[in-house]
């Protein structure tokens, strides 16, 4: 996974899932919670607490696209 496939995924503005090898799992609810770093090496993620990690973009395993409820 590319650092301009990942923020495409992060400006969608739909909700995500992210996976790492370790099996963690990051809901993104919207792109304000998650960003690429400045050296592109990191994925900085915050959730509704205000807690943060730094995730390196080569352990992502997986994103998942939420399906947005039809209108």
């Amino acid at each position: 996974m590319t650092v301009e496939h990942i923020r495409e995924l992060l400006h969608s503005h739909a909700p995500l899932t992210i996976q790492v090898m370790s099996g963690r799992n990051f809901r993104v609810p919207h792109s304000d919670f998650a960003h690429v770093s400045q050296s592109q090496n990191y994925l900085v993620w915050t959730d509704e607490n205000d807690n943060v990690e730094l995730i390196r973009l080569p352990s992502i395993e997986s994103i998942t696209v939420e399906k947005q409820p039809a209108a």
